[in-house]
């Protein structure tokens, strides 16, 4: 309902555990919840911080976001799940090039 996915759009903009914020936004995410990115979009177009960060773990759950979020919002989601991707795990990322290296040494 329209109530609950307001009620997960508040929690994600502003709950005071990053957590609960966190678990919000990617519940929306995974239910794809027009209203509640709606809700989030229109925050970050006012302005909010908290709103950029909720947009990205909505996409990071999504395969992507609704046209009514600005390209602007967009383009911070792809660079801040690409960079926390990146940063999450590093050794994994130089154990993955060690073994390309590898097997392009053995091909």
């Amino acid at each position: 309902s329209e109530d609950i996915d307001g009620l997960l759009a508040d929690i994600a903009l502003g709950d005071p555990s990053p957590a609960a914020a966190e678990l919000a936004a990617r519940t929306v995410g995974r239910i794809r919840s027009l209203a509640a990115v709606r809700k989030i979009a229109e925050a970050q177009r006012r302005g909010s911080a908290k709103a950029l960060r909720a947009l990205a773990l909505v996409r990071d759950e999504a395969p992507s976001l609704p046209s009514i979020v600005s390209p602007r919002a967009r383009l911070y989601a792809w660079l801040d799940n690409t960079w926390r991707r990146l940063t999450d795990n590093p050794l994994r990322n130089v154990r993955r090039f060690v073994y390309a290296l590898i097997g392009a040494a053995l091909a």
